[in-house]
């Protein structure tokens, strides 16, 4: 799985004991690092597959009637599309799909925030346990759009904030080498007929 809170909802939920000692977490790293402030021409972006679905259709009428300007991309799947999407942005706003929807959307946020992207996040339960929770900007559902629009205000001084220092970056190739290491793991104990990758 690319999430380690999915992985806690399983734990949680109880009755999966069987296979969670087969699963393995692969932080999803999908682009080379780029935090140039550079080329970056589309304000905020959602990626909602339906953009015309309950809160989030809420939050992105909310955004034109405010006059922020914010692109929904939908079903942007293919690596490269999406490196070159988020290269030219320059805060990605996370809405979780409903209040029922507990997983922060990892697979969205960490590769927007290895390509430079200022994440703008509704929080979520467990936020604790991502390792790059404190690069990115939290609000509650009704804050979102405050966040975001202060942000893009003052935003070359949230990304110096965010990205001028050597932490993010040293932060990622840890979770690269976090990644390296289970695969690892899990190539090792699958060759040798082990059931568990603790």
């Amino acid at each position: 799985d690319y999430s380690k809170i999915n992985m806690e909802h399983l734990r949680a939920a109880n009755g999966f004991d069987d296979i969670l000692p087969r699963l393995v977490t692969i932080a999803p790293l999908l682009h080379t690092q780029c935090f140039s402030r550079e080329g970056r021409h589309i304000p905020a972006l959602t990626l909602f597959s339906d953009p015309r679905e309950g809160r989030r259709a809420a939050l992105l009428a909310a955004a034109r009637t405010r006059g922020l300007r914010v692109r929904n991309r939908k079903r942007c799947f293919d690596q490269r599309s999406l490196e070159a999407l988020y290269r030219s942005t320059r805060v990605l706003l996370n809405v979780r799909r409903s209040d029922h929807h507990d997983t922060i959307e990892e697979l969205r946020i960490l590769p927007a925030l290895q390509s430079g992207v200022i994440v703008v996040s509704e929080d979520g339960p467990l936020r604790h346990l991502l390792p790059y929770a404190r690069h990115i900007v939290w609000a509650d559902y009704d804050s979102l759009l405050d966040r975001c629009a202060e942000v893009l205000n003052h935003y070359d001084a949230w990304h110096a904030h965010l990205f001028g220092g050597p932490e993010l970056p040293a932060l990622l190739e840890t979770i690269a080498a976090a990644n390296r290491a289970a695969v690892e793991r899990a190539l090792g104990s699958w060759s040798t007929g082990e059931t568990t990758l603790s």
